[in-house]
């Protein structure tokens, strides 16, 4: 009775890690340098999307935000998210853009200073309607 029960917790367990994904998604928050503008960021998100498809990254997600309100409006020009479909894929593209030369090319003409960097576990718990 112990095997079966602990089979089935097993298998309980095993169907509620997979029936949920998980997806890692990164936040930077940035302070643009001095002279630099968002026009500057878009041009640099130009150039690494190039890189990205160049290095075969099709997974990663990246979306560029900037407040429209907040507690404290100066604490970041704006947010670079980024998220990937899985663990697996997310340690695979960063060995694929830590390897590239074009990668660190473009990394030195990055306009901002992102002192915020975290990763954070995101499961999706509603979807959208499809109206």
């Amino acid at each position: 009775m112990k095997k079966l029960m602990g089979s089935l917790l097993g298998l309980m367990l095993l169907y509620g890690n997979t029936a949920v994904a998980q997806n890692p998604v990164q936040f930077y928050g940035c302070k643009l340098n001095e002279g630099s503008s968002m026009s500057d960021v878009m041009a640099y998100v130009d150039k690494w999307n190039a890189v990205l498809d160049e290095i075969g990254t099709e997974q990663y997600q990246a979306w560029v935000m900037t407040p429209q309100f907040s507690s404290d409006m100066n604490l970041w020009d704006f947010m670079w998210v980024g998220a990937w479909s899985n663990y697996e894929v997310m340690g695979e593209n960063m060995q694929k853009y830590v390897a590239s030369e074009e990668a660190s090319n473009i990394d030195a003409t990055w306009p901002a200073n992102c002192e915020m960097h975290t990763l954070w576990d995101s499961r999706q718990i509603r979807e959208a309607s499809q109206q």
